[in-house]
């Protein structure tokens, strides 16, 4: 399951270049404070302030309104304790022709009956107006 999940993430970046190198530490600490601090602070205003609506999901298009009413769902407790292990470092840098994002990718393993289940949040962040905005979010697995 593990291949399948690389395989997915490998395939959003076809038309894409990751840089690690290109972090920018101060930037990514700034961002991580800010924004990945307040999705493990499920502080639903303020990632609703950090987020560009329409927001791009694996069903569809989100309101502000769908995205407070899936909140929980996509940010539970599972995902948030996987979020929280990971740090700045994490952070995916992509290159493509619409700039510079930040990927986010948090994996989380479940065991059912014997058997482990892996799939991925995957976050995307992009700078309007000099602020980081989520725009996107992927789920895989």
């Amino acid at each position: 399951m593990k291949s399948f999940l690389l395989l997915l993430l490998a395939s959003f970046s076809v038309s894409s270049t990751v840089h690690a190198q290109d972090l920018d530490l101060d930037e990514a600490d700034a961002f991580w404070k800010s924004n990945i601090q307040a999705i493990l602070d499920a502080d639903i205003e303020k990632v609703m302030d950090q987020t560009s609506f329409p927001l791009t999901t694996y069903e569809d298009d989100w309101t502000e309104e769908d995205f407070r009413d899936n909140f929980e769902l996509v940010f539970d407790e599972m995902v948030l304790a996987d979020l929280a292990a990971q740090d700045l470092t994490d952070i995916q840098v992509v290159e493509d022709e619409d700039g510079l994002s930040y990927m986010v990718v948090i994996y989380t393993v479940i065991g059912i009956d014997e058997d482990f289940y892996e799939s991925a949040t995957i976050l995307s962040f992009t700078k309007m107006d000099d602020d980081w905005k989520l725009y996107r979010i992927d789920v895989a697995g």
